[in-house]
């Protein structure tokens, strides 16, 4: 037999929605392992930065560029040159 909450909170459960996002892609430096992450972006051209206790959102840029900071190579990330980005409609 089940008690009226479990029921209620079962029925809660089946009827929760999931918020539907783009994936983020990771961008990292393979010096080490597991490889030191740089950033995220979203196949829209969104770049998202973790500095210390800072996030970073940044949109509508082309190239982002940094250092990864174990091994101190630089590493440039063209948003315009991955396939699948978005165009930018004043390009067009």
């Amino acid at each position: 037999m089940t008690s009226r909450s479990h029921q209620a909170a079962t029925s809660n459960a089946q009827s929760r929605t999931l918020r539907v996002t783009p994936p983020s892609h990771r961008w990292e430096c393979g010096c080490q392992q597991p490889a030191v992450l740089l950033a995220t972006w979203t196949d829209a051209g969104q770049v998202n930065i973790k500095v210390r206790d800072r996030y970073w959102h940044v949109s509508g840029c082309g190239v982002v560029q940094t250092v990864c900071p174990r091994c101190a190579s630089e590493h440039r990330l063209d948003l315009d040159a991955l396939p699948g980005s978005v165009p930018d409609p004043e390009d067009a």
